[in-house]
């Protein structure tokens, strides 16, 4: 858990990063409106938010863990996109821990509005994949329209609706160096001497596969604004008087001595 992030205490109007003097306060029932009454709206706020302590500024990265597994957050840096009453913050995900294959994060997301409403985010837990980057559209209802972005706080939450962390405009730069989807090792080691240069065909020697050659083209590699990491896309070329002897699961990518998570 992050230091300064979270608290025990039971829920309160939520307060901003440290040294902004647009701390939220709790509403009084003599100049406030009955936000009980009423039928609520999709993706309705709650009247109070838990107390957030300290703030990120928007396309900072943070790690938390939550039910006994580790995330790497990244936000946007243009934080989020209000159009109406709907607003909405894009972040990375990565599972840092557990193991390769996907599973559901132990993570809840919701916004805080500057009058210190919790709207959160009503969508299914995000299944990731450990080392893999996932984008995430947090989007929610808020209770009126035209939310000022610079008031808006994104916070991930635990299961028992504990903050994590937070971003808000203001709040702390915080850079890591970015996860790496590259962490499982060679089974055995790789021989130089038997590569074959990208473009060109390369005859496998196998009794069973012979007479089949591959030809590898050069790797593309994309940048998508925000990601934490880089998407390389290999295209592979078979020919071979066979059907169907070999799929993408026998291919890697290999960064150094380790091989990279396929997409």
């Amino acid at each position: 858990m992050l230091a300064g992030c979270g608290s025990d205490s039971g829920p309160a109007a939520a307060s901003s990063a440290a040294g902004q003097g647009d701390s939220h306060a709790s509403a009084s029932s003599g100049d406030s409106p009955d936000r009980s009454s009423g039928p609520r709206k999709p993706f309705g706020c709650e009247d109070s938010a838990p107390e957030v302590t300290k703030t990120y500024a928007w396309g900072s990265q943070a790690e938390v863990s939550s039910g006994g597994e580790r995330y790497s957050l990244n936000t946007a840096k243009q934080g989020p996109v209000v159009k109406g009453s709907r607003i909405t913050v894009a972040l990375n995900a990565v599972r840092t821990s557990g193991d390769q294959f996907p599973s559901p994060t132990k993570l809840r997301y919701a916004v805080v509005t500057g009058d210190g409403m919790l709207c959160q985010d009503r969508t299914p837990f995000q299944m990731l994949t450990r080392g893999r980057v996932e984008p995430v559209n947090v989007s929610v209802q808020a209770d009126s329209p035209g939310e000022d972005k610079n008031r808006v706080t994104l916070v991930a939450l635990d299961t028992g609706g504990r903050v994590l962390a937070a971003w808000r405009t203001g709040g702390e730069v915080r850079t890591i160096a970015p996860p790496t989807g590259c962490t499982a090792k060679l089974k055995e080691p790789f021989d130089p001497d038997r590569t074959t240069s990208f473009g060109k065909a390369a005859p496998l020697r196998k009794k069973q596969v012979e007479g089949t050659t591959l030809r590898v083209a050069k790797p593309k590699v994309t940048n998508e604004p925000g990601a934490l990491s880089s998407t390389v896309t290999v295209e592979v070329t078979l020919t071979s008087p066979f059907s169907a002897i070999v799929g993408p699961q026998q291919f890697a990518l290999v960064d150094g001595k380790e091989t990279c998570a396929r997409a």
